[in-house]
């Protein structure tokens, strides 16, 4: 299952679009082939530990984030693969020790 941290802003609404038309592309559907989790924080940074920490107990393979709910992803994990997208300084938010250079 794929988990989604969301804050509810215009931002994440496109995001979860993209990601829904992005799984019909590569001919995934919803409910059959992938299982979503899905969590927001409802335009509130400060309450993204507890939809985060949801996520985490639901087991999901993956979460997908942008920004800033990344690093609440983080915290509640380092075993679950994060996804961030458009996400400045990796390093210095805590998500990565280092980037890979090749």
């Amino acid at each position: 299952m794929a988990g989604l941290l969301l804050v509810d802003t215009p931002a994440a609404a496109k995001c979860l679009q993209a990601f829904s038309q992005s799984l019909e592309h590569l001919s995934h559907t919803k409910g059959r082939d992938v299982a979503i989790g899905l969590r927001y924080a409802h335009v509130n940074f400060d309450r993204l530990p507890s939809p985060a920490a949801e996520l985490v107990d639901q087991k999901v393979d993956i979460i997908v984030t942008l920004t800033t709910q990344a690093v609440a992803a983080r915290k509640a994990t380092s075993a679950i693969p994060i996804v961030a997208i458009s996400v400045t300084d990796p390093v210095t938010r805590g998500l990565v020790e280092r980037l890979a250079r090749t």
